[in-house]
C-alpha cells in the first residue's frame, strides 16, 4: 500500500491512517523514466493512544452502605490499560489497574451517579455517566411525637417524618402505656397513609400520665422513637355519694362523706351546701379538703338538708342531698328591753317575746341592780319605783320554757333632780395675794352638773362648770371664807359649809441687780441696795455667781462683796437673792474679768521644705487669757555647739503657719525658732525648736593643685569648697571630661 508520494527533492515523508499500537513494514520506491526501484523494507511500531469504546459499570452487590462494582476493558483500549478512575457524583474515589472496586461508607436507599474512565500511557477516556442506588435498611431518628390533650379523655398525637427513613416508609404504629403500668404497652393505631402524621386518641381517662412513642417501617426494619409523656387534665368527680349527718346538739350537725368512687383528678375542695325546708336556698357552710365537717350555730329544732360537693381542676360534682333535725334548746332571739324614766325615782320595762321561744314561755324574771329587785310576771311590761335620782339601772330579763331560759338586758337612767351632800371647798394660799379654790362633785349630783357658784366672805365671785378658781387681788395676811354650791337642770342643790384661809406675807419686789466693777483678771467687786418693796422684813442676802452661790449674809448686811480666783478674760453671771419668809431673785447681770498675760505656748513645728524654705506651723497658747493679738516668730542660726547668732524678727501676725523662704537661709545649716504669742495683757514665749536645712550642691569647688609630675604619674591636691553645703561624701577626678577616680570622704 502506497502510504506517501513526494517529490524527488523530498526526502521525508509522513504516514497517516495508521492504528495505534500496530507492527508496520515501510520501504521507499523511487522511480525514474527508466523505471522503479526498491528498498528494503524497515518495520516500526506506533505509539499508544487514548482508549475508545469504555464499557458501562456493573453492579455486582449493593448494602444500604456499600456498592461492589465491576467492568470489562475498553472496545477499543489503543494501548495498555494503566488503570481505571471510578467517579463517586463527581469525586474520585478509586484510582487502580484491577477492574473492580467497593464503594464503603455509603447513605441508604441514595442513589448515586457514578462515572469511568479507562487510561493508557496516551490518557484517560471516560465512560457515560451512570445511576445506581443503595439497598434499603431500617429507619433510624424517628422524633419523639407531639402530645396536646385536648380534653379530659382526648389526646392528639401529631409526629415528623423519620429523619433518616433510609428507604420508604410504608407504615407508622402509635404505642401507648400508662406511666408505671408496663403491661399497659399497646399498639393503638397503624396506618400505611404515611403522609397522615396526626392521631386522636379518644380512649384515655382522665387525669392520668400516658406515654406514647411513634414506631417507622420500612421494607428493611423499623425504628421507634422515645416516649413522651402526657397528662390528661382532670374532670368532674364521679361516684360521689350523698353524706352522712349526726345531730350532736340543738345548734350543730356532724356532716362525712365518702371520696368520690371515680375522682377523675386530684380533689381540689369539697364544700358543703346547706338548705332549710322554709327558704330551700343553699348557702355555702364549709369549702376544705376534709371530708367531714361540724356545722355550728343552727337553730334549734329545725331540719336541714346537706348537699356535698367536689372538685378537680376540672370541674365540680354535687352529690344528692341528706337531711337532718337540731334538737329542742332554750328561747333565743330575746331581745333587748324598752326602757324609760318616768321620773326621778320610777323607770318603765316593757319587752317583747323571744323569736324562737323554742318551747312554750312559762313566764319572766326582771332583776333590777345595783339594788336586788326582782318582779315575776307573765305579762310583757312592769313599772319599778323608789329608785335614786339619775342613777343608771341594769334591767335584766329570764325568758324561761321547759329547757331553760333566755336573758335580755338593758340600762336606763332615772330623771335629774336637785343636787345633795357637796363638801366644802379646799383652799391653798397661792401668794399673799391669791389663793386657790378647788371642790368636788356633790357625794349626790342627781344629774349632770351644769355650774357651780362660789361665794367668798358671801359675796358670788364666780360661776362656772370648772372645779377650780384662782381668787387674785386679795390682801396678805387676810381672812377669807369660801362656800359653793352645785345646779343641774332642776336647780341648785343645798350650799356647801364655809371654809376659811388666811394669806401669807408676800416675796419681796422690785431687786435690782449687783452692780459690778472688774478689779483685775481674777476679781470681781459686787455691790447692792434693798429691794424697792421689800414685802417683809429683809432676812438674807445671797450673791450666786453662774449659779453658784459665793457670798450670804443675815442680820446685818454690808450690801457688798468681793470675788476673787475668778479665770482671766471669762464672762460670770450674777444674781442677787433677797429673802424674808420666802425669797425673790433679781434679773441676771454680766461681767468679764480683765485679760492677763497667756501661758503655755507650746513648740512651733518645723519642716525643712528645701535646701533654702522651712514651713513653720503653731497653736495657739493653751491659756490663752484674752484676745491674742499677734503672734511674733523669731530666728538665729547656730553657728556650733557654742556659737549661736541673735534672734531676728521673722513674721508678725495673726496666722497660725509661716513658710521661711529668707535669702539668707543656708543649706545644710541648723536654724533655731522661738514663737511669742501676745495678748493686750502680755505674751509668753515658746522654748526653742531646732531645725537643719536640706544639702545643696558644693560651691566653689577649685581646681586640683597637680604637684611632682614624672613620665607616668602626678600628684592631685583638692581643697574643700568654699561653700560645702552640707557634708561632703565624695570626690570626683576627671582628667579629660572622664572620671579617673572617685574618692569617698569618711
Amino acid at each position: 500500500i502506497t502510504a506517501a508520494e513526494v517529490s524527488a527533492v523530498v526526502t521525508t515523508a509522513v504516514a497517516i491512517g495508521l492504528q495505534p499500537v500496530t507492527l508496520y513494514e515501510f520501504r521507499v520506491v523511487a522511480i525514474n523514466a527508466a523505471g522503479e526501484g526498491f528498498g528494503d523494507w524497515e518495520t516500526v511500531t506506533t505509539g499508544e493512544d487514548i482508549p475508545e469504546g469504555v464499557q458501562p459499570i456493573v453492579v455486582e452487590e449493593r448494602t444500604g452502605t456499600t456498592l461492589s462494582l465491576t467492568w470489562s476493558p475498553p472496545l477499543v483500549p489503543n494501548g495498555v490499560i494503566r488503570e481505571y478512575m471510578l467517579l463517586l457524583d463527581g469525586e474520585l474515589v478509586y484510582r487502580d489497574a484491577p477492574a473492580l472496586y467497593t464503594v464503603l461508607r455509603l447513605q441508604p436507599f441514595t442513589n448515586y451517579t457514578l462515572q469511568l474512565a479507562a487510561c493508557t500511557l496516551a490518557g484517560c477516556a471516560f465512560g457515560e455517566p451512570q445511576s445506581a442506588t443503595t439497598a434499603e435498611v431500617a429507619p433510624f431518628g424517628q422524633p419523639s411525637p407531639t402530645l396536646t390533650a385536648l380534653g379530659p379523655r382526648s389526646v392528639e398525637i401529631v409526629w415528623d417524618s423519620t429523619a433518616q427513613p433510609n428507604g420508604i416508609i410504608t407504615r407508622y404504629e402509635l404505642l401507648r402505656q400508662v406511666i408505671g403500668i408496663p403491661t399497659s404497652l399497646a399498639v393503638i393505631h397503624s396506618t400505611e397513609d404515611t403522609l397522615i402524621r396526626l392521631y386522636i386518641d379518644d380512649a384515655v381517662q382522665p387525669a392520668t400520665t400516658y406515654e406514647y412513642a411513634v414506631r417507622a417501617i420500612n421494607s428493611a426494619g423499623q425504628t421507634e422513637s422515645d416516649f413522651r409523656a402526657i397528662t390528661t387534665p382532670d374532670a368532674p368527680p364521679e361516684g360521689l355519694a350523698a353524706p352522712e349527718l349526726m345531730v350532736l346538739s340543738s345548734s350543730s350537725i356532724r356532716a362525712a362523706w365518702e371520696a368520690p368512687s371515680q375522682p377523675n383528678g386530684d380533689i381540689l375542695m369539697y364544700q358543703a351546701f346547706r338548705s332549710t325546708g322554709a327558704s330551700g336556698t343553699q348557702e355555702s357552710v364549709y369549702v376544705g379538703q376534709n371530708r367531714e365537717f361540724t356545722d355550728t350555730a343552727l337553730d334549734p329544732f329545725t331540719t336541714y338538708s346537706y348537699t356535698i360537693q367536689a372538685c378537680t381542676s376540672g370541674g365540680c360534682t354535687n352529690s344528692s342531698s341528706a337531711s337532718a333535725t337540731t334538737l329542742e334548746d332554750l328561747p333565743e332571739g330575746f331581745a333587748a328591753p324598752v326602757l324609760s324614766a318616768l321620773s326621778a325615782t320610777e323607770i318603765s320595762v316593757r319587752w317583747s317575746p323571744p323569736v324562737r321561744p323554742n318551747s312554750a314561755i312559762v313566764g319572766y324574771t326582771v332583776d333590777i341592780t345595783p339594788i336586788a329587785i326582782r318582779v315575776t310576771t307573765t305579762e310583757l311590761a312592769v313599772n319599778i319605783t323608789n329608785l335614786q335620782p339619775f342613777t343608771v339601772y341594769t334591767v335584766s330579763i329570764d325568758a324561761c320554757n321547759s329547757i331553760g331560759c333566755a336573758t335580755s338586758s338593758g340600762q336606763v337612767r332615772t330623771a335629774e333632780s336637785l343636787p345633795q351632800f357637796i363638801a366644802p371647798p379646799q383652799l391653798e394660799a397661792l401668794s399673799p395675794t391669791s389663793v386657790q379654790v378647788t371642790w368636788q362633785e356633790p357625794a349626790r349630783p342627781n344629774g349632770v352638773i351644769l355650774f357651780y357658784e362660789l361665794r367668798r366672805n358671801g359675796t358670788l365671785i364666780f360661776s362656772n362648770n370648772a372645779t377650780s378658781f384662782v381668787d387674785t387681788n386679795l390682801m396678805p395676811n387676810q381672812f377669807y371664807s369660801y362656800s359653793v354650791q352645785a345646779y343641774t337642770s332642776i336647780g341648785g342643790g343645798e350650799m356647801s359649809s364655809d371654809r376659811t384661809i388666811q394669806t401669807s406675807p408676800d416675796t419681796p419686789e422690785d431687786i435690782s441687780p449687783p452692780i459690778l466693777v472688774v478689779l483685775g483678771p481674777n476679781t470681781i467687786f459686787a455691790q447692792w441696795e434693798e429691794p424697792g418693796t421689800p414685802n417683809g422684813v429683809i432676812q438674807r442676802y445671797v450673791l450666786e455667781v453662774d449659779g453658784a452661790i459665793v457670798y450670804e449674809e443675815e442680820g446685818t448686811f454690808t450690801f457688798e462683796f468681793t470675788v476673787n480666783n475668778l479665770t482671766p478674760f471669762t464672762q460670770y453671771q450674777f444674781r442677787l437673792v433677797v429673802c424674808t419668809s420666802t425669797c425673790g431673785n433679781s434679773p441676771m447681770v454680766t461681767a468679764t474679768t480683765a485679760e492677763a498675760p497667756p501661758v503655755g505656748q507650746g513648740l512651733p513645728q518645723l519642716t525643712a521644705n528645701t535646701d533654702t524654705t522651712v514651713s513653720v506651723n503653731w497653736t495657739p497658747p493653751s491659756q490663752p487669757n484674752g484676745v491674742i493679738t499677734a503672734f511674733q516668730l523669731e530666728r538665729r542660726q547656730v553657728v556650733d555647739e557654742n556659737i549661736r547668732s541673735e534672734f531676728a524678727i521673722v513674721f508678725i501676725g495673726t496666722a497660725t503657719a509661716y513658710l521661711d523662704s529668707d535669702s539668707s537661709l543656708q543649706a545644710a545649716m541648723v536654724y533655731e525658732y522661738q514663737l511669742t504669742a501676745n495678748n493686750s495683757a502680755g505674751s509668753t514665749t515658746s522654748n526653742v525648736a531646732q531645725v537643719t536645712l536640706l544639702d545643696a550642691p558644693p560651691v566653689g569647688v577649685s581646681p586640683p593643685t597637680i604637684s611632682d609630675p614624672t613620665a607616668n604619674s602626678l600628684v592631685a591636691v583638692i581643697s574643700l569648697p568654699a561653700v560645702p553645703n552640707g557634708q561632703i561624701v565624695l570626690y570626683k577626678l576627671y582628667q579629660n571630661g572622664s572620671v579617673i577616680n572617685n574618692m569617698s570622704v569618711p
